[in-house]
């Protein structure tokens, strides 16, 4: 029993041996694919650190101009407010021109233009 025993602890060992060879030898055969692979990363990984500064320089040209961008929107709001205010002070001022000309004849017209020199009040309305 005892010689059964170290026999069996003798054929491990061997097949132990016999395995450890087997890993040592794929070891040494993927050894180059390891340093290749490593050096591939370590590149890989200087790229991310420009890409990512690149990124940040974009992110912050980006932010500046999206702050420039709302300015100017705030401006052209307030333009455009500016002008539809002006435009409800000046429609009526044209409805109700719009309704004197409409009373105007022909007869009336045809005064104004047989005068050779009209009054100044009738100069500035032509002029308008």
């Amino acid at each position: 029993p005892r010689r059964n025993q170290l026999s069996n602890g003798l054929d491990k060992l061997n097949k132990t041996k016999s395995e450890v060879a087997v890993l040592k030898q794929q070891l040494a055969e993927q050894q180059p694919v390891l340093i290749e692979t490593s050096a591939k990363v370590k590149e890989q990984q200087a790229q991310i650190a420009v890409d990512k500064e690149e990124a940040l320089v974009i992110k912050e040209e980006a932010e500046t101009s999206s702050a420039a961008a709302a300015t100017k929107a705030a401006e052209c709001k307030e333009i455009k407010d500016s002008a539809e205010a002006g435009l409800a002070e000046a429609l009526p001022a044209l409805d109700a021109a719009v309704k004197c000309l409409a009373k105007l004849d022909k007869s009336q017209i045809v005064e104004v233009k047989a005068l050779k020199k009209p009054p100044a009040g009738v100069r500035l309305g032509l002029q308008a």
